[in-house]
Formats: C-alpha cells, structure tokens, sequence
C-alpha cells in the first residue's frame, strides 16, 4: 500500500509503544498497526470531500484494552488510564495544525468495538454504558455537544461468545443518544478470529459511507463556526477574512489571512470597503 499524501496521518499505538513524532502521509505503520481500516477509510473520505478541505486521521489504539480503561473517571491503574492519554494525543494534534496555521475541526470520531469485553458477562452487558460514558465524557472536554461517533459492531462471524450481546447493547444505545451511529458488520468479509485484509478494507468504506450519509457534519460544524455571509446576504462578495475572529473561520481557498503579530512601530494597511 502506498503512503496517501493528500491526507495527514499520526499514530499512537500499542499504549504509546509506537508513536508519530510528526504529521507523515496516511499509511500502514508496523505490526502494531496491521489492522488499518483508516487507509480505505482515508481513501473513501478523499473522494467525498473537496480538494481544497484537508483531511487529518488520528490513530490511538491499546492493545488488550478493555471497557474500564477508557473512562474517563480513570478508576484503574495509572498505566491502564486511557482516556486523559486519548484525549490529550487529540487536543496535541488539533493544537499543531492550528499552530501551523490550519483552521481545523473535529468532525467525527470512529470506534472499534474490540474482542476483549465479550468475554466476560459483566463486560458485555456493561459495554455500552461504558461506550456512552466515554462519548459524553469526550464530547464534555473537546466542546462539542453534536460531536458525530461512529462504532463499528463486532462480526457475527467472530468467535467471541457474547459479541452479539454487545453488538445488541450498543444498537440500543445508538437509539437512545442523539449523534451516535453503529456500523454493522454485517456482509463484510471475516476470516476464523479478525476482519482479515479484504474485511478491513471493507469496514473502513462502510465507516466512510456511514460519515456521508450521516446530517451530523454540518451540524457539529456550526456550533463553532462563524456566519457564511457576516455583512447579510446582500452583500455575498464582500471580503470577511480580516473582520470579526476571522481565525476561527473555515478556509475556503481564500488567502490565509495577514500576520497580525508585528513590532509597535510598524503599521498594518487596512482596506475599507463602501457602496453607493
């Protein structure tokens, strides 16, 4: 598989055993990271989304993890608390993007449902409760309420004992919290214990289409963005970028916007527009 250079990519997998130092093109990593629906997914995004809107996949994967490690309570061992780790390699990424000069949003979150909580009752019935609890608590600390989660059910073909009762537990879930869509795993191709290289290839274009075809985008969007139009629709060509918090706002093609950061006895040149 070759490296997508149209779409930025960093990892960290295995609890931190191996780590991006930098943004690098999405790509396979190592053994570690041999199950990558990321690339199809990466692959399908690009061909949805326009050209001049980057595209940025975060990778954080624990091996053996299971339920209880992901709250964000953190009531196991200093070495199993997972979520302040997730979160903090989020908002890490979000802030360098930004620090290079991006305008970057997080417009959905894609989780894989892993083997570990089947194999025990109480894990599986607790499952999705802990599934939510993780969800609300990231939607609480990244500030956004409508933040899109995908969750992709374990296959019913997978030798896991309770699979279908998670599975069942994290549909009923999906219907009780708003934003929350679980992809079925259903005709994708599944070898004696994992996906396999064609299921995964498959899964990661169900999660794609799953983002498509979900309204949330646009929803998780407007709850930081500024008005398309700031001087009213009856003036659509004025240009907006250097008025109101114009580093908050989406580029669309236009010039990024002039440094405002200059000596004191310098001066900066503004334009100001008028009508007849």
């Amino acid at each position: 598989t070759l490296p997508q250079k149209d779409k930025l990519f960093r990892s960290s997998l295995g609890g931190g055993v191996t780590k991006s130092t930098d943004w690098e093109p999405l790509g396979p990593v190592d053994d570690l990271g041999n199950f990558g629906p990321e690339l199809s997914l990466g692959a399908a995004l690009r061909s949805g989304i326009p050209y001049d809107e980057g595209i940025a996949i975060l990778k954080f994967t624990h091996s053996g993890a299971q339920g209880p490690d992901w709250q964000p309570a953190g009531n196991e061992p200093e070495h199993r608390r997972l979520y302040h780790k997730f979160l903090k390699f989020v908002r890490d990424a979000q802030k360098d993007l930004d620090d290079r000069g991006f305008i970057s949003s997080i417009d959905g979150v894609f989780w894989h449902t892993g083997e570990n909580d089947t194999y025990f009752g109480h894990y599986a019935q607790s499952n999705a409760k802990w599934n939510q609890e993780l969800l609300e608590g990231l939607r609480k600390d990244l500030g956004i309420n409508s933040l899109p989660v995908f969750i992709t059910e374990q296959h019913k073909n997978s030798p896991w004992v309770n699979s279908e009762k998670v599975n069942r537990g994290l549909r009923e879930m999906a219907s009780q919290v708003p934003h929350v869509h679980v992809i079925s795993s259903d005709g994708l191709a599944h070898e004696r214990k994992h996906f396999g290289t064609l299921g995964t290839v498959q899964l990661g274009q169900k999660m794609a289409e799953a983002f498509f075809q979900s309204a949330d985008l646009i929803s998780s969007r407007s709850e930081s963005s500024e008005p398309e139009l700031p001087f009213g629709p009856e003036y659509p060509n004025l240009d907006s970028l250097a008025t109101g918090k114009w580093w908050t706002k989406r580029s669309k093609g236009q010039n990024p916007p002039l440094s405002m950061d200059v000596p004191r006895d310098q001066t900066i040149a503004f334009a100001l527009y008028t009508i007849d």
